[in-house]
């Protein structure tokens, strides 16, 4: 499902004033000395990829590179694994190949060491005095996949953490009560942070990304200390004595960060965890199943096209429902639903594990697009698994799970004494039942329960 062709992706470096230069190059003109010492660089520095090797250039995917520096400071063995077919490295020409997870499926991507350069240098993102120029490549990889440069401008930390991790990623409210133990459970979990901000008068540059690195307690009360994608930074606030300006790496108090930041996004990465996908069909029911042979917890994820990826004006407005239980105890139920249009791409159901056989249920129909014809399903565990399409019917597995005494579509309800028939679509992503007598629908609210509706309502309500 990519938009953009190679041809349209170099057009769309030239029209912003830049050329292609190969790094080497670049880096002669920049240091301005030897050539021979300035040409040394390689994708990874001796200790592997480091935060401090994000350099924001003349583009604002601050989203991206922050994303990159959070995974390269707690997981940097995520951003090595993701360059893949090394051995075309040592050719006079090098192809660099990364695998990204697109719309949640593993494709590869490959570019050149060619790079933007306006004049003697880096349009976009820079290499820095070391010459590691891995953040150049995943940026240029990305692009690559969007379509242009351009297309990276704006976005949120989430997509960037999906695209390179395809772990579970969550987005919090830093005024919410327990955002200080969140920050410091991912720290000693080693999750990925990435958090926006907004305007403020402590010198924080306004509705940008940054790294979250750490926190800490003790005589300057509770802190946290956050990286600039920039490399430089303007903070004047309470810790500013204890501040380089010029590394982009500084303290400041908690209650200055909850002032300074709106959001946080973390992406729970486990680092053993593997990916396991199966496209299916949208815009209808599908019933999956699959073996766990361990109890470790686990999140089963459907993805879809995020909006860079759709043409433009299109919308990615969908109704999701999403049903998973052992097959031994279905209705024993882990449940999510989804109605509207999202900034996001991903939905997920996050279960505890135990060893066994599940069935899952999801139904799909996105509105403004009949044309996207497929969703995927994967699963972020422990272990590999194979995910498989079941022949039992999805409306009927899901009345199962449900407990729905399930019979040729219709049931008798002596509660309400009413013959209640399934309808022929879903109600907010689930099976729905309706009344022949008083023309209610029985219909599954993911938060409430069952709820009987007058029919003219039960499809207009959003859960």
């Amino acid at each position: 499902m990519m938009r953009g062709l190679f041809a349209q992706f170099v057009v769309s470096v030239t029209l912003v004033g830049c050329s292609w230069r190969r790094v080497a190059s670049v880096r002669v003109a920049v240091e301005d000395g030897d050539p021979d010492e300035a040409s040394i660089w390689d994708v990874f520095g001796p200790h592997g990829p480091q935060y401090t090797d994000i350099r924001q250039g003349r583009l604002g995917d601050c989203w991206l590179l922050a994303s990159l520096a959070a995974i390269a400071h707690r997981h940097p063995h995520i951003i090595e694994r993701l360059f893949v077919k090394r051995s075309l490295w040592d050719q006079a020409r090098p192809v660099y190949t990364m695998a990204l997870f697109l719309n949640g499926e593993r494709t590869e991507v490959a570019v050149d060491d060619l790079v933007p350069a306006l004049s003697n240098e880096f349009a976009f993102s820079r290499v820095g005095d070391e010459g590691h120029i891995w953040p150049a490549l995943v940026e240029k990889g990305l692009a690559k996949a969007y379509g242009s440069y351009h297309d990276l401008n704006e976005g949120y930390p989430y997509d960037a953490f999906k695209a390179i991790t395809q772990a579970p990623v969550s987005v919090f409210d830093t005024s919410q009560g327990d955002i200080w133990d969140l920050l410091a459970e991912a720290e000693r979990s080693r999750w990925p942070v990435a958090a926006n901000s907004w305007p403020n008068n402590l010198g924080a540059v306004a509705h940008h990304s940054f790294v979250i690195l750490r926190t800490d307690e003790g005589a300057r009360g509770k802190v946290v200390q956050v990286y600039n994608p920039w490399s430089v930074n303007k903070y004047s606030g309470q810790l500013a004595d204890d501040t380089d300006a010029m590394q982009g790496t500084y303290w400041l108090t908690f209650e200055e960060f909850q002032t300074v930041f709106h959001s946080v996004y973390v992406a729970f990465v486990q680092s053993h965890y593997q990916i396991s996908s199966l496209s299916v069909e949208s815009n209808r029911s599908v019933a999956l199943g699959f073996t766990m042979t361990g109890n470790s917890p686990f999140a089963l994820q459907v993805e879809w096209p995020e909006t860079r990826f759709l043409p433009t004006h299109c919308s990615n407005k969908l109704i999701l429902g999403v049903v998973v239980s052992k097959a031994d105890n279905l209705q024993d139920v882990h449940l999510s639903a989804f109605q509207g249009s999202t900034l996001f791409s991903n939905d997920r159901v996050d279960l505890p594990g135990g060893a066994g056989e599940y069935v899952v249920y999801i139904s799909s129909d996105i509105l403004n697009a009949k044309w996207m014809e497929r969703i995927v399903v994967n699963i972020y565990a422990d272990e590999e698994v194979t995910i498989s399409v079941l022949s039992r019917e999805p409306r009927a597995l899901a009345a199962s799970m449900f407990g729905i005494p399930f019979a040729c579509d219709v049931f008798y309800d002596k509660t309400d004494g009413d013959t209640f028939r399934m309808m022929p679509h879903t109600t907010n992503g689930f099976p729905s039942w309706e009344g022949s007598a008083f023309k209610h629908v029985l219909w599954r609210n993911s938060k409430m329960g069952w709820l009987l509706s007058p029919a003219a309502n039960a499809t207009d309500r959003y859960y």
